[in-house]
């Protein structure tokens, strides 16, 4: 059998943005925006249990994952 517990993690992120704004008419313009968010979250003290041939070992370990996004955004904006 293999097991392994739940942990809760923390890390620090990252996050850069840049928008545009492209006039389409005096009323109208076209928005873009581009953000990159990073991070790694660290797990500590997970336990894993895991047995083979009537030998059991239990173990607390670390773990990380990696997370990155893009988010493309389009708008259209109208003054008033």
């Amino acid at each position: 059998y293999s097991m392994q517990g739940s942990a809760t993690g923390s890390g620090f992120a990252l996050l850069i943005g840049a928008g545009m704004k492209f006039n389409l008419s005096s009323k109208i313009c076209l928005l873009t925006q581009l953000d990159y968010t990073s991070t790694t979250i660290t797990y500590d003290d997970v336990v894993k249990a895991y047995s083979w041939q009537s030998t059991e070992t239990v173990e607390n370990i670390t773990y990380e994952q990696s997370i990155t996004s893009f988010n493309i955004g389009v708008g259209i904006g109208f003054r008033l």
